[in-house]
Parts: C-alpha cells; sequence; structure tokens
C-alpha cells in the first residue's frame, strides 16, 4: 500500500480538493486557494497534472470505446425480467440503463487503457535496454567514425547508414559519437550514440517482429507527429520515447527529463521515417533480398 507523505497540513488540505478541482466543483473562494498554493509547491502541482492526465486519459477511452452490439437491448431485457419479480418498477427507468452502460464502459476503458501501457512499456523497454547496454557501458569507438564508415558493411551498412548525417543535422547542438550494429537478446540493433554536455543520447532501431506494434490510442506522455504516435516511458533511471515504421520500431533513450527527450524524438522522427520508407517497402518482400539476408555480419557489438 502506498502512504502518501505531506510536507505540511496546507498540502495535505490541498489533495483533499483535487478531485472536486479538476471536476470544478469548488467554491471560488477554494479554488483561489488551490491555484495559489500551487503556485508556490511543486510537489502538489505535479500531484494535480499527474490526476489530471489520468482523468483525460481515462475520459479518452470511453470515448473512443463503443458498446458492443445488442448492450442496452439485453440490460433492458434483464431490467424487465428483475421488475417483473419486484414491486420496484423504477429500476427500469432510462437513467438506470444508461448508468450501467456507463459503468461497463468505464470499467473497459480503464482494462484497456491499462492493457495498451503494458504492451508500450514493454517495447520501450527494448530501446531502453540498448542503451543501458551499450552506450551506458561503453560499448563503442573511443574515436568517433566519420558516416561514410558509418555507411560500411563493417557497421551499420548502406540501408541504415544515411540515418547518421540526417540524425546529426537534426540534433545540431549534439556531438556525434559512434553507429554501429548491437546484438541483444539475439537480435541486432542499428545504433547511433550521440552526446551532449557529458550526457548520451542513443537513437536504437529494430525490426519488427509479429505482434509488436505500439497500441492504438495515445497513453500518457505520448504525442502526435504529422498522424504518427510518439510513445514516452521510463527504464530505470533514463527516459525512452518510440515510435514506428510499418516494419521498424525506434527508439530514443537518453538521461534527459522525459519532456526533453520526447522533444528530441519528434526532432527525428519525419528524416527517420523518410529513409526508412524504401527500406520497409524492400522488406515487404524478403524474397527478393535472399542475397543479403545471406551476407556475413560481422563487428556486432554482443552485449548479452
Amino acid at each position: 500500500m502506498t502512504v502518501l507523505r505531506f510536507q505540511n497540513k496546507e498540502c495535505e488540505k490541498l489533495h483533499g480538493y483535487i478531485d472536486a478541482y479538476l471536476s470544478n466543483e469548488l467554491l471560488v473562494e477554494t479554488t483561489h486557494e488551490v491555484l495559489k498554493h500551487i503556485e508556490h509547491c511543486a510537489n502538489c502541482k505535479e500531484a494535480l497534472d499527474s490526476r489530471q492526465r489520468v482523468k483525460a486519459s481515462l475520459r479518452h477511452a470511453v470515448r473512443a470505446r463503443q458498446a458492443p452490439p445488442g448492450l442496452e437491448t439485453k440490460l433492458r431485457a434483464r431490467l424487465r425480467e428483475q421488475s417483473a419479480a419486484s414491486r420496484w418498477g423504477w429500476l427500469s427507468a432510462p437513467w438506470i440503463v444508461a448508468a450501467t452502460c456507463a459503468a461497463l464502459l468505464i470499467a473497459s476503458g480503464v482494462a484497456i487503457q491499462q492493457r495498451n501501457q503494458s504492451a508500450s512499456a514493454k517495447l520501450l523497454a527494448l530501446g531502453a535496454n540498448d542503451h543501458i547496454g551499450c552506450a551506458i557501458g561503453n560499448h563503442y569507438s573511443p574515436t568517433p567514425p566519420d558516416f561514410a564508415e558509418v555507411s560500411g558493411p563493417e557497421r551499420m551498412g548502406p540501408s541504415y547508414g544515411p540515418l547518421a548525417p540526417a540524425i546529426a543535422s537534426q540534433l545540431g547542438e549534439f556531438k556525434f559519437v559512434d553507429g554501429h550494429r548491437c546484438k541483444i537478446g539475439g537480435r541486432t540493433y542499428p545504433h547511433l550514440i550521440l552526446e551532449r554536455n557529458g550526457t548520451l543520447l542513443s537513437v536504437s532501431l529494430l525490426e519488427k517482429q509479429p505482434g509488436e506494434n505500439f497500441p492504438s490510442g495515445m497513453l500518457n506522455g505520448a504525442t502526435k507527429l504529422n498522424g504518427m504516435g510518439i510513445y514516452q516511458g521510463r527504464q530505470e533511471s533514463y527516459s525512452v520515447a518510440g515510435f514506428e515504421t510499418a516494419k521498424h520500431l525506434i527508439f530514443v533513450s537518453s538521461a534527459f527529463g522525459d519532456e526533453e527527450n520526447l522533444a528530441l524524438a519528434r526532432k527525428i522522427a519525419t528524416p527517420t521515417v523518410d529513409i526508412l520508407r524504401p527500406l520497409d517497402a524492400r522488406l515487404q518482400h524478403p524474397l527478393q533480398f535472399l542475397a543479403s539476408l545471406m551476407a556475413p555480419r560481422s563487428d556486432f557489438r554482443n552485449i548479452e
């Protein structure tokens, strides 16, 4: 059980107002009291913002979820049966049907939201693990290669190599550190590493396996760019953002804050997707690339 610890009585009092404040149920004077408090209390402001995000996510899930066909008919029939066996005929009133439907939809929406969050977190962990195991583990060359070398067969190869200069140009404040392929858990990751003021940033790519897709619908901390979802999460003390193409998962991981890491992912999303688009199209027809798939792969950073 989580025990809330408040800095003072004023904070404890405000936490009792949060739900009523978000529902616009407080008196004007009390609302002003809440606003004045969160101006100088970062903890209470974060608690209020967090509760607001949860409520917004639940609202979105309920609105996006339609009742199964025939649900209302079945509910009405069940309530008529109960009414016939009871004196309380008011139970069949339309409002009770609506309330029951709403309760079912909310429960369904919460379950969907939880499943989506779990699926998103598992995918984001793939990218964070590469960052932690390779970049943070110093599994890269001490001397940065040039972009031509990164596109060579001993590193990222000609398909993924063009990502290095494209991403580096979008993140002009970063220094390019390395570009190579990692091997984690039997899977290979084209991996770019950049650095700013001593903090490393990883851009990792992974070819999808069947069923590996980010869930539909925006989760907490997610954003959209040109109709594409960019998802945000944390793994240990690292922030990781992820987006996808038809055949690839792309991850941006760092020790920067969640908002900054998400902003960096947004910066590189469009050029990354543009570069991967022809490769995605080719991967739709793998038989055409049997020869390339059989080619020897060397210089993996194996960090299993």
